[in-house]
């Protein structure tokens, strides 16, 4: 009764660019938040009522999360907020969502200054980096490009922006069109910036409006010369999901925080999550193929792009992957697995072209229009 009593409130919560903490206004005295169901257009349908038998499993127009239990198992605080699912009417209509991947720049350098902290742990902060300039190139050439390819979901990798990149971004994206331009990509994940001790994503829409931004959580360790340095990050222990039919719930978790299993897997489970962003500065150590399967069997697709930035020359080989798409979901809509993006396939070697004309896409099938 109560899912249908909800209905009415949870349809008029769907509406553009909506932030808020859940429908329940009680849901900190009962550790529990009330939110819109939301449903991936990519997704089995009642699979979770073959994994568990909990009460979200007989919920139509809402769920639920234990914020307790996820706070519990994780440390974290979590957020929302909402998108229309008209946004992606151009995906709704050819039954597609694209995704566009760039690895940005491959000489880019850090500007890293190395200290030893108040506990004698040896810390590095990202002062600059080498190239910025070339890197607000690219960018207005790479989203220029996703308008011609016309790419839904655009994604950077980690590390390589600044506040005036991400300026520039915004200022592209704000331009008001041409007669018969394309439009430009429904959401932009721009590329980290390393400030006061935060790495943080900004998501913006298509206006150049921000959407959502994610902090790092897990420091990142750095050797040099034989001396490992700790990322000098300041958590914030939160995280924010955003809400969209069609989509799902989407989420951000910055290179090494994705690499946390338990972490991963409560975002997985409690916060359910659809669709899981990993901007990523990798220098090849980690394996997030390997790591990120787990996320299929919750119909988890994912997206992961490294940069060649963080690999060194001398340690590249062809089949090294610099970015992957994971499809999950129902096998009669698409072709699942990984399809991945590797040296091998980059545009500089094979042709001598700049990294402005790097973008890898792939397609995640709709199988309805996602609205409801």
């Amino acid at each position: 009764k109560l899912d249908l009593a909800l209905k009415d409130a949870v349809k008029s919560l769907k509406r553009d660019n909506c932030n808020f903490d859940a429908l329940n206004s009680n849901e900190k005295e009962l550790d529990v938040q009330i939110l819109p169901r939301c449903t991936s257009s990519w997704g089995h349908n009642n699979k979770d009522k073959n994994n568990s038998n909990t009460l979200n499993n007989f919920l139509n127009h809402m769920y639920y999360i234990d914020t307790r239990e996820f706070r519990h198992r994780t440390g974290y605080e979590v957020s929302h907020c909402m998108l229309s699912c008209e946004r992606f009417d151009r995906a709704a209509e050819k039954h597609y969502l694209n995704i566009g991947t760039t690895p940005l720049g491959n000489g880019t350098k850090l500007e890293l200054k190395m200290f030893e902290s108040g506990d004698g742990t040896c810390q590095f902060k990202v002062i600059g980096i080498s190239n910025e300039e070339e890197l607000m190139t690219n960018v207005v050439k790479i989203l220029n490009r996703a308008k011609e390819l016309e790419i839904d979901i655009m994604c950077f990798p980690e590390m390589l922006g600044s506040e005036k990149i991400q300026d520039k971004i915004g200022e592209v994206l704000s331009d008001f069109p041409e007669e018969n331009d394309k439009r430009s990509p429904v959401l932009t994940v721009c590329p980290t910036i390393w400030k006061d001790e935060e790495n943080k994503v900004v998501v913006l829409d298509e206006y150049g409006v921000e959407v959502l931004t994610q902090n790092k959580q897990k420091p990142y360790v750095h050797e040099d010369q034989g001396q490992f340095y700790k990322e000098a990050l300041k958590p914030q222990k939160h995280i924010k999901v955003l809400h969209c039919d069609g989509i799902g719930r989407l989420a951000i978790l910055i290179c090494r925080d994705a690499l946390e299993r338990d972490f991963l897997q409560a975002v997985l489970e409690i916060l359910k999550v659809t669709l899981l962003i990993v901007p990523s500065f990798s220098t090849g150590y980690y394996d997030f193929s390997e790591d990120l399967k787990m996320c299929a069997a919750y119909d988890c697709s994912v997206i992961w792009i490294n940069t060649c930035s963080a690999i060194p020359n001398d340690k590249r080989l062809n089949n090294d992957k610099i970015g992957f798409v994971r499809k999950a979901g129902k096998k009669t809509i698409f072709r699942n697995g990984e399809h991945c993006y590797n040296f091998s396939e980059c545009i500089r070697k094979q042709g001598g072209e700049e990294c402005s004309k790097c973008i890898f896409t792939e397609k995640l099938y709709f199988e309805s229009t996602g609205c409801k």
